[in-house]
């Protein structure tokens, strides 16, 4: 069972409705006078003050966190995650911390070195049936590249891993999961935003059309497969990175 901390729900209660909806969903607001908006999905859900009521329903509350439970049906532990771009925890893991370190969203983040010459990259995945033009794509893109995994206190270390990179709307890397080639290993560096996950763009990049996975490898296949078949579609394949829909959201 997922845990959170009491620190990351504060972190997610500090977060006002109208702060949440400007930076996450604009397209919902519509201001119904100075300091007063409403939504276009539900028109009698009123923000003002730092305050919102959902009048037809007669429910209120003050933070996006409130709003996300008792009005969109997230589960607590998802709106949490969602708000403050970090997961939660097992049960057994969160026994076992004692001393918890500063949460990944705290860390400066720094994307895995990439190596020279990916060959490794490509016998990995065409020996998972990706095809050298979807993976020629991905590293011309710069979403994709090889590089190694450097932490001498692991096992792991210096082994050779597949980078799936995320970008932000400027073009900078703000996510990366590496997956060892020659290893199971599977993890995101630290710092990385789940805001912005593996993301395949559209030929054309004012395609409205989205298709979402749960892996990057997924959405590899997907576009493999299109490649191959010769299918007539454009749009863009995001990878969740698992099952919470963070990365959606943001998209």
């Amino acid at each position: 069972m997922p845990w959170i901390t009491k620190e990351q729900i504060a972190k997610a209660r500090e977060i006002d409705l109208l702060s949440y909806l400007k930076t996450s969903e604009p397209n919902e607001l519509i201001r119904d006078g100075p300091n007063r908006y409403v939504t276009k999905t539900h028109s009698s859900l009123v923000i003002s003050n730092n305050k919102w009521i959902w009048n037809r329903e007669q429910i209120a509350g003050h933070s996006a966190l409130d709003y996300l439970v008792k009005v969109r049906n997230i589960s607590f532990v998802e709106a949490v995650e969602l708000l403050i771009g970090e997961h939660a925890i097992s049960g057994r893991l969160y026994q076992e911390i004692k001393n918890p370190q500063p949460s990944p969203s705290k860390l400066r983040f720094y994307p895995p070195k990439p190596v020279r010459y990916p060959t490794r990259v490509l016998a990995y995945l065409q020996s998972r049936g990706i095809s050298p033009e979807v993976i020629g794509r991905c590293l011309q893109a710069g979403i994709l590249y090889e590089s190694h995994y450097l932490n001498p206190a692991s096992s792991y270390h210096n082994s050779a891993v597949c980078v799936f990179v995320g970008k932000d709307e400027h073009g900078e890397i703000r996510f990366a999961n590496m997956r060892g080639i020659n290893t199971d290993l599977k993890l995101d560096k630290t710092g990385s935003s789940k805001h912005f996950n593996f993301c395949i763009p559209a030929k054309k990049p004012h395609s409205r059309c989205l298709i979402v996975f749960e892996s990057a490898i997924d959405a590899l296949s997907h576009a493999s497969l299109q490649q191959r078949k010769g299918w007539k579609w454009d749009g863009y394949r995001l990878s969740l990175g698992g099952s919470s829909p963070i990365s959606l959201i943001a998209f």
